[in-house]
């Protein structure tokens, strides 16, 4: 057997513990690094709280299918997690693999491939803010919150995307999106359709216009500079800070800064704007990601729509109940006639 695990070794390499392999070598790796600083933090974050306690005594070769099915069923069933948070964590764990056999480090199959999800509760349905809502902020913010509140609901930026925004960005009547910042990293654009040119429409230009005024009129530099003015201001400290306590005064509640990139699309679909021009307003490269997670179907819309399907079976009816008249009336007369 001696002889047989050193011929392994020198073909295979070492088996190295799971999880030093993730920590020394997946998370360091360009690939992991390539990845959007949510994305990253995220990975990091399941890793930390859910997985890596659990994968401590298992080694790159030792893990079954079965052992991961366990562990996902045994953490979502624990800690009453979402279904999506252990796609994630399949997905994690998957991505491991992959990058172990590109790297020459694991020659089997991807034991995560064949991992039954478990059953576990749905994620709660994501807000998006109404037309109303958003005025209603603008109207009791000063004016460099107020300018990011109406570039979030009237050009749909992301947080990253807005915190990366430069004067120099915008030409006249867009805005060209050439980096993000999350949590002080700079990065590029999350995918090339992010570079798109993003419609500055004329609400918006006003209060633009205004706060450009208010800083002095700079021609470059970011548009929201932290205190020192050397780096963007972290929109989470911005909320915390000065529009939090705002809001608060004003009974107006709070749903987070995506909830005004989904109120972008669902307010336009309420205006009666097709799904394929939202995609390219909110620079989605794939159109179902529009409809399943930003697109909103209001209360008053679907009382709309049944108010019409009411209407439309009413009519439908009467047409019915009155053809049916004509027929019996018909046939009664043949029948009077017939001999």
């Amino acid at each position: 057997m001696d002889e047989v695990n050193d011929r392994y070794v020198r073909l295979h390499g070492p088996d190295p513990p799971f999880v030093s392999y993730v920590e020394e070598k997946y998370f360091p790796s360009t690939h992991v690094q390539s990845l959007s600083p949510s994305t990253r933090k995220e990975y990091v974050n399941l890793w930390n709280r859910s997985l890596r306690k659990a994968m401590q005594d298992e080694t790159l070769h030792s893990v079954r299918t079965s052992a991961v099915t366990n562990l996902l069923e045994t953490i979502a069933s624990e800690r009453h997690i979402t279904k999506t948070s252990s796609a994630r964590m399949k997905s994690l764990l998957s991505g491991v693999y992959t990058f172990a056999r590109n790297h020459g480090d694991f020659d089997g199959e991807n034991p995560v491939i064949g991992v039954r999800l478990p059953h576990a509760r749905e994620s709660e349905e994501t807000y998006a803010y109404n037309l109303e809502e958003e005025l209603a902020m603008l109207a009791v913010l000063n004016l460099r919150e107020k300018t990011a509140i109406a570039i979030a609901s009237f050009a749909g930026l992301a947080k990253s995307e807005m915190q990366g925004l430069r004067w120099e960005d915008r030409q006249q009547q867009d805005f060209r999106i050439r980096r993000s910042v999350w949590s002080g990293i700079k990065k590029g654009t999350k995918t090339r359709y992010r570079k798109f040119p993003v419609p500055i429409i004329e609400p918006l230009a006003e209060i633009l216009d205004e706060y450009w005024k208010a800083s002095g009129q700079p021609s470059e530099g970011w548009l929201f500079p932290n205190e020192r003015g050397k780096l963007p201001v972290d929109f989470n400290n911005l909320y915390r800070r000065n529009i939090m306590g705002r809001l608060q005064k004003a009974s107006l509640e709070w749903h987070g800064w995506h909830a005004f990139r989904r109120g972008l699309a669902s307010n336009l679909s309420e205006l009666g704007v097709p799904d394929h021009v939202i995609q390219k307003i909110l620079r989605h490269g794939d159109l179902g990601t529009t409809q399943r997670a930003y697109r909103k179907t209001r209360n008053k819309e679907v009382r709309k729509a049944m108010t019409k399907l009411s209407k439309k079976i009413g009519k439908a009816t009467h047409g019915v109940k009155r053809l049916t008249r004509v027929t019996r009336d018909k046939q009664g007369t043949g029948s009077r006639g017939s001999p």
